[in-house]
């Protein structure tokens, strides 16, 4: 009886270990590869209708900053639209990015 006890205890703190690890994910765009690896791990931690949400506020966010950046020629622009895209997406969990987009998405209706 101890033994399946502590077996559950033991599955419990691994779950909460494993979850608080998973809520802790953060983009990583130190370079072009961390960013794509950070994403995918972090996708790959979320459940599916997480992973759905997730997707769409990235591309909110990268349609948001693609509106508000500028540049005088496509070099240029595109270097504008990944700094940009970086200042917002850097270090941020699934969470503040779905956050962000959320916000986004709220400016875009009111106007």
């Amino acid at each position: 009886m101890k033994k399946l006890l502590l077996l559950a205890l033991c599955g419990i703190f691994l779950f909460g270990v494993s979850k608080a690890f998973a809520d802790d994910l953060r983009i990583d765009w130190t370079n072009d590869k961390t960013y794509m690896i950070s994403v995918d791990k972090i996708s790959a931690s979320l459940s599916k209708d997480k992973q759905e949400e997730f997707s769409q506020a990235v591309d909110i966010i990268a349609a948001h900053v693609q509106g508000i950046t500028k540049g005088r020629n496509d070099v240029e622009w595109r270097e504008n639209f990944t700094k940009k895209l970086k200042t917002y997406m850097d270090g941020k969990t699934a969470d503040q990015i779905i956050a962000q987009a959320k916000q986004f998405q709220a400016e875009k209706d009111k106007k």
